[in-house]
């Protein structure tokens, strides 16, 4: 067994960690010479200081620790269980109620150090390249599933858990916890879930919110004709909406994509119904490899329609070739670009 086994293995015995919390107060409290003797016999075992070094790092970091409230109220406790704990006079008190005290302290140092992953902040960054997909467990027991050429921005706190997506699109599948509230934000807008599933697509001017499991609240920076915030938009699963973030257009869709739009991603398939070639191509980009670029602006207004896998490229550019409604150009093994047809 390695030493990250062992370490591993000590880590989940909570009575060798209790025990360990037990002798932190104590030394804290002030240790006779017998008491120091017998600790010291107690942690010459490598088992034991490995355990002691865990907890005594733990109560370090915790004194670091932002002011969560659950943080605040665990620590405040165990400070008034330290000062009963220790004696009024340099003398020893032995008895009853000390050891008591003792246990009970220990009791909320191990409860700290059991809680530490979820009272502190987790601030990560995660991030694909076109083509790739990634799979992330959050601390809190949710996914995300990031799909190509997308980047999220994971801020956990005690009190709620905050995602935001920078660009691209990503799924979720949100661990109940209704104590610490779900928000993914994209530009200005902003889902909140409790339990749910649900997938975001951000695009240049746009951001689509498509729910398959649960209920979201999405607010938006959508203001009404008088200058008043506009109500949240409530949907269940099967629901979308297409925020414009430009014409602050909003369309509400229920259990298949509106007219002109695509499909959500929670499957490899993309749908277009007169969609501009210019918002094909950034799609078809985002999923594969292979680059497609279009040669002239005109171009990219053309409208679109089909089914398509959204990782097969190749198989929209040869359909494009076919038709001819536009010239291809390989410029190399990974990019191509089109131009309009003669």
């Amino acid at each position: 067994m390695n030493p990250g086994d062992v370490s591993a293995e000590i880590l989940r015995d909570e009575h060798l960690t209790q025990a360990a919390a037990e002798w932190l107060i104590r030394r804290g409290a002030g240790l006779n010479s017998a008491e120091a003797a017998e600790f010291a016999a107690w942690h010459a075992d490598p088992r034991h200081a490995i355990a002691f070094a865990r907890v005594e790092k733990t109560q370090h970091l915790l004194f670091r620790l932002p002011q969560a409230p659950t943080a605040a109220a665990l620590m405040a406790e165990a400070d008034s269980l330290m000062r009963r704990a220790r004696p009024a006079k340099p003398s020893r008190l032995h008895g009853w109620p000390t050891y008591v005290t003792l246990a009970a302290a220990a009791c909320v140092t191990v409860a700290l150090w059991l809680a530490w992953p979820t009272l502190r902040p987790e601030r990560d960054i995660f991030a694909t390249l076109a083509g790739q997909r990634q799979s992330v467990t959050l601390n809190d027991g949710s996914t995300l599933v990031l799909n190509g050429d997308s980047e999220v921005q994971v801020a956990f706190a005690a009190a709620e858990r905050r995602v935001q997506l920078h660009r691209g699109e990503a799924h979720f599948f949100v661990a109940k916890d209704p104590a610490r509230p779900f928000f993914v934000s994209a530009d200005k807008v902003t889902i909140r879930a409790v339990g749910t599933a649900f997938n975001v697509r951000r695009e240049a001017n746009a951001i689509d919110v498509l729910v398959t499991e649960g209920k979201v609240q999405v607010t938006h920076g959508v203001t009404g004709a008088n200058g008043a915030a506009a109500l949240p938009i409530y949907l269940v699963s099967g629901e979308s909406v297409h925020i414009d973030t430009l014409s602050s257009a909003i369309a509400v869709a229920s259990d298949a994509a509106p007219a002109g739009e695509k499909l959500l991603h929670s499957a490899p398939r993309l749908v277009f119904s007169d969609t501009p070639l210019g918002e094909v191509v950034a799609l078809f980009n985002r999923y594969n490899q292979l680059q497609i670029e279009i040669a002239e602006p005109e171009l990219a207004l053309r409208a679109v329609r089909g089914n398509f896998d959204a990782d097969n490229a190749e198989s929209f550019i040869a359909l494009m070739e076919r038709s001819g409604d536009a010239q291809i150009e390989r410029v190399s093994p990974t990019k191509v670009r089109l131009h309009k047809a003669p």
